[in-house]
């Protein structure tokens, strides 16, 4: 009954229960800034709000000359194209999106474009086509931020 059990297990988990102990841990691993443990959900929320606002939103870096010399001097990668992208490689792509994966931001899934891969296809390379050569892509396709 016991060999049953334990196939499969981590070590910790089967030494936890061969050894009888099945107790779960009390408390939250989440602390406040003063090092005290989170008690209620609403608390553990607040504190990762806190957490990621903080981490997120930060002062811009500050101009760096030396990086920017370093930008100036820096070879052009010839290995990248630059070329317009034939048709063939467009559809190419759009076959291989992966099924199942969410929508993008306008809702679009990946299953969607395959099913009118022809108009769609011809639609992007035509962009591609439009705005390839000047390295700038218009914002309509973008989500716009609130």
């Amino acid at each position: 009954m016991v060999g049953e059990k334990c196939q499969g297990l981590k070590p910790w988990c089967l030494s936890r229960l061969l050894s009888g102990n099945r107790k779960q841990v009390a408390g939250s691993f989440i602390h406040k800034f003063n090092g005290s443990p989170c008690v209620s959900e609403e608390e553990i929320l607040e504190r990762r709000r806190q957490h990621f606002i903080s981490a997120l939103n930060h002062r811009p870096g500050s101009p760096s000359d030396e990086l920017d010399n370093e930008a100036a001097l820096s070879p052009v990668d010839t290995s990248v194209s630059t070329d317009k992208p034939p048709m063939a490689e467009v559809f190419a792509a759009i076959k291989s999106l992966r099924n199942g994966r969410a929508a993008g931001p306008r809702g679009i899934s990946p299953e969607l474009l395959k099913c009118a891969i022809h108009p769609v296809a011809h639609a992007l390379h035509s962009i591609f086509l439009m705005f390839g050569g000047q390295g700038k892509y218009p914002s309509i396709g973008r989500m716009e931020s609130s």
